[in-house]
């Protein structure tokens, strides 16, 4: 697959997304990348990291953000 995107509106997108999330779940560590351009099968296309003393925050902040990407950010395959 090959990914492209809008790129300015895709990393204002990607930046606004994290720092809701990280309002939303009190955490600043928090940070997602998106790949762009040729991906192999099995390669990853977004990586998101989240840091929080408890899981469960953590696991609601990288769902929040995945779905927020898909919805929210200009990045097509």
């Amino acid at each position: 697959s090959e990914y492209s995107a809008y790129l300015p509106m895709a990393e204002r997108e990607l930046r606004a997304i994290a720092d809701e999330a990280a309002t939303e779940f009190a955490t600043v560590h928090l940070v997602v990348e998106h790949r762009l351009g040729a991906l192999t099968v099995g390669e990853a296309s977004i990586a998101i990291a989240v840091s929080h003393p408890r899981r469960d925050p953590a696991m609601q902040a990288q769902r929040y953000v995945i779905e927020e990407v898909k919805r929210r950010v200009p990045i097509w395959k």
